[in-house]
């Protein structure tokens, strides 16, 4: 192992000692249930995951009701990096039969771009990652796939919920719900498997007064989430989301399936970084501006 590699790896695993322990110390059950707690509940056992690299398969399809036609099922392929300990994520996206990759990326200071099949590379011009947050997964809903939404974004919606419409309770010795029965919504959490979502529903019947006002006869939205164990830690496996706006847009449905490459493992930054990419996602490399 070079001298370089092997200070990463120490470095690293210093690091994710330190942050591990803090985290557990703070992670448990709330003693007080509130939208607040149980947000930070989350966030607490989200921490004990500090590096990933994980594929996702997408699979989404829309339905409407009989005599519609039938749209036919897309199938995307996902590729994230992410070290909390580094200045370092990448997102990648692609059409397995089309087989261009849609990448952003930042890492060490170094900014990774593409549209097709090179990777191109610059320093010192920030970028923001795009589709989705792997962590947020069970949080999200199908129309979180149209923009970028965040783990702390979507927890930070939830800490804000206040007022007796929302209530917090503790269903069995296994799991926490989160819940606006006004609403229909109900978003349920494994408290001995990391604090994963592994329900969330929202259905509200055309009797709601929102959904009168906005036209929509009815919303039904639910998930559900298989979780899996990865180096002592629990991940999602397999989600499944099913969303019904209006007769219009019809049902989607998306399948998300996952494939855990790395879990608090030392990942490579800055030009290391876009070589693997590169090679992982059999791209040409190229400085930006470079034809």
């Amino acid at each position: 192992m070079a001298l370089a590699e092997f200070k990463l790896v120490l470095k690293f695993s210093v690091l994710i000692g330190f942050s591990l322990i803090s985290s557990l110390l703070r992670s448990g059950e709330p003693s007080e249930l509130t939208p607040r707690t149980f947000a930070k509940s989350v966030a607490e056992a989200r921490k004990q995951i500090v590096s990933y690299r994980v594929a996702i398969e997408v699979r989404s399809r829309t339905e409407f009701e009989a005599g519609n036609a039938r749209q036919a099922e897309s199938v995307d392929q996902y590729y994230f990096e992410f070290s909390r300990l580094e200045d370092h994520f990448v997102c990648a996206k692609a059409k397995p039969i089309q087989g261009d990759w849609f990448v952003v990326g930042q890492s060490d200071g170094v900014t990774l771009t593409c549209s097709g099949t090179k990777l191109a590379h610059c320093k010192n011009a920030p970028i923001k990652p795009d589709y989705f947050d792997p962590l947020a997964c069970g949080l999200m809903h199908c129309e979180q796939f149209t923009k970028y939404w965040s783990f702390d974004d979507e927890l930070q919606q939830i800490s804000t919920l206040e007022g007796p419409t929302y209530f917090v309770e503790k269903l069995s010795n296994e799991t926490l719900v989160l819940s606006e029965p006004s609403a229909g919504r109900k978003l349920v959490v494994d408290t001995k498997r990391g604090f994963w979502p592994v329900a969330n529903e929202q259905i509200d019947s055309f009797n709601s007064p929102i959904l009168k006002r906005s036209g929509q006869d009815k919303i039904e939205k639910t998930l559900t989430q298989e979780l899996t164990k990865v180096k002592d830690l629990y991940l999602p496996k397999v989600t499944n989301m099913s969303c019904y706006y209006d007769k219009n847009r019809g049902k989607q449905r998306i399948k998300m399936t996952f494939d855990w490459i790395d879990v608090n493992s030392p990942i490579p930054i800055g030009m290391n970084a876009v070589n693997a990419i590169a090679e992982r996602l059999k791209l040409e490399v190229s400085e930006i501006g470079e034809k």
